[in-house]
């Protein structure tokens, strides 16, 4: 079992910032490009905060230079915060600025909460009934005596003994799948006839099935990677290391 090395954890630390960087900014991009600078500017100033609040966590992890599960956690989950802003943008937006009646407005944005907050209920209530099971939640958090390691990619065995993953069905994704080719297949002389609602609203439900993957891979890390540790550190007063 390997725990992660000073080295490991500011390197990581590096590429997790960078990552929340460049997808904070195409969110932010893609926000002002469908509804104009000056429209919903709610929307910018979130990305901008979670570019700032990630890049602050990064630099304090990299100086600290711990393997402490809480303290990556809150970078995972703040680099999730980023893919999940991005997705959230392009799954949004374009019903929130369309000139499309309001009943289909909202149907739109029903469509595309509705799913995405069964999917994160359902992650969240597997967790809590995982962390209240001692024998599965043993085996997500080894105790070593004066610490737990929580080892990468432990979860899948005691999720799955309570039939959830972190992958959505695979009926979702197949329903979505002759979109994808579509999306890329249209030549580009058509957007001439179109109006361009349609390529966004065409963007947003590309992006349903991976909004639903990255948001309850969000609620999983705050869950399993910042809330357990932290209660069973209350608890016990040993800390969750994290292990490759």
């Amino acid at each position: 079992m390997k725990t992660l090395s000073r080295t490991d954890i500011r390197f990581i630390s590096f590429l997790f910032s960078t990552l929340i960087i460049i997808l904070g900014l195409l969110g932010i991009f893609f926000a002002n490009e469908t509804h104009g600078t000056n429209q919903f500017e709610v929307v910018p100033k979130l990305g901008w905060c979670i570019i700032t609040i990630g890049i602050t966590s990064a630099i304090i992890i990299a100086i600290r230079a711990r393997s402490s599960q809480i303290e990556l956690g809150i970078l995972f989950s703040v680099s999730l915060s980023s893919i999940c802003f991005w997705l959230n943008v392009m799954l949004f937006t374009p019903f929130i600025n369309s000139t499309f009646p309001t009943w289909l407005k909202t149907l739109g944005i029903f469509a595309g909460l509705a799913p995405n907050i069964w999917w994160c209920a359902k992650i969240a209530i597997c967790m809590k009934e995982l962390f209240n099971n001692q024998k599965l939640r043993d085996q997500l958090y080894e105790d070593h005596g004066s610490y737990f390691i929580f080892k990468r990619g432990v979860q899948e065995k005691p999720m799955k003994s309570l039939r959830t993953g972190l992958t959505p069905p695979w009926y979702i994704f197949a329903a979505f799948t002759p979109i994808y080719p579509l999306s890329m297949t249209i030549p580009k002389f058509l957007v001439s006839h179109f109006d361009i609602q349609v390529f966004s609203i065409l963007s947003s439900t590309i992006s349903l099935p991976l909004s639903l993957l990255f948001n309850g891979g969000l609620v999983f890390c705050l869950i399993c990677y910042i809330y357990n540790p932290l209660i069973l550190q209350i608890k016990t007063g040993k800390e969750v290391i994290y292990s490759l």
